[in-house]
């Protein structure tokens, strides 16, 4: 059986929330969009699957490879025609979830979406290595003393958790993603390679970059300065040799507290 994943053109909410990111590429509880329905698509038993619009985006078509990692034969096509009889077809925002197609309609609707799959992931696959009791952890996970960590919580690869923080539920940190000391995160979303700075609440919030969302609002701020939060993807961050050797030492002292 072959199936068919569209990229399509990104939705009012993604290009307005997550410019420069497709929505094959948007992170679902910790992996792209893609992953996800590539997961489901193996459940179905698919054997090839080809994805459309995807040669656009060189960098998750080099993350996916040939596909051999679930099973499938894995190409990338510019045109939904030569695959329109698929038996099985995704498009854009959508995924399978419990038996059935779920599709993404709204920013709100992928905050809750991230959080579900947290607390119940039902046949979706989360990107950990180890779960206990609802705390999920990928590799290289670095939790420092006098950390509070309370489930659901997902902490993907190479996440660093710094000495203070406190996770209160309904937590996911991306890829490479770093919380400084004493961050507090409650229902919030921290996109891959992305720093929360020292002292920083989060509630109700997504952090991507140095781009602070509310999904209940629709309402995002671009933070001039990286003392709140701050993109790691390119080593010329002023951040990171501000860093140093200890990522948690951070210009400014102890100071007060920060809620976003």
């Amino acid at each position: 059986m072959e199936a068919v994943i569209v990229s399509g053109r990104p939705a009012d909410w993604v290009a307005r929330c997550f410019p420069h990111t497709s929505v094959l590429a948007l992170p679902l509880a910790g992996k792209p969009l893609v992953e996800h329905q590539l997961d489901a698509c193996a459940r179905a038993g698919a054997t090839a699957v080809r994805l459309v619009g995807a040669a656009e985006d060189a960098a998750l078509v080099r993350r996916l490879g040939d596909g051999s990692r679930w099973g499938l034969a894995l190409s990338c096509i510019l045109s939904a025609g030569d695959a329109a009889a698929a038996a099985l077809r995704f498009d854009g925002a959508e995924f399978a979830y419990g038996g059935r197609r779920v599709r993404i309609g709204s920013l709100r609707d992928y905050f809750e979406w991230n959080l579900r799959l947290v607390e119940d992931p039902a046949d979706c696959v989360l990107p950990g290595y180890a779960s206990d009791h609802g705390v999920v952890l990928g590799m290289n996970v670095q939790i420092r003393l006098r950390c509070e960590v309370k489930p659901p919580v997902l902490l993907c690869d190479n996440t660093l958790v710094d000495h203070d923080c406190r996770l209160d539920g309904s937590v996911i940190v991306g890829e490479g993603a770093i919380l400084d000391r004493g961050a507090r995160l409650h229902r919030a979303i921290v996109f891959p390679q992305t720093y929360v700075a020292r002292a920083v609440e989060l509630e109700n919030k997504i952090v991507a970059g140095a781009r602070v969302i509310d999904p209940l609002t629709g309402v995002s701020v671009n933070l001039a300065d990286d003392v709140l939060s701050a993109s790691l993807a390119h080593r010329k961050c002023s951040l990171l040799r501000r860093l140093g050797k200890r990522w948690h030492t951070l210009r400014g002292g102890e100071g007060g507290r920060h809620a976003l």
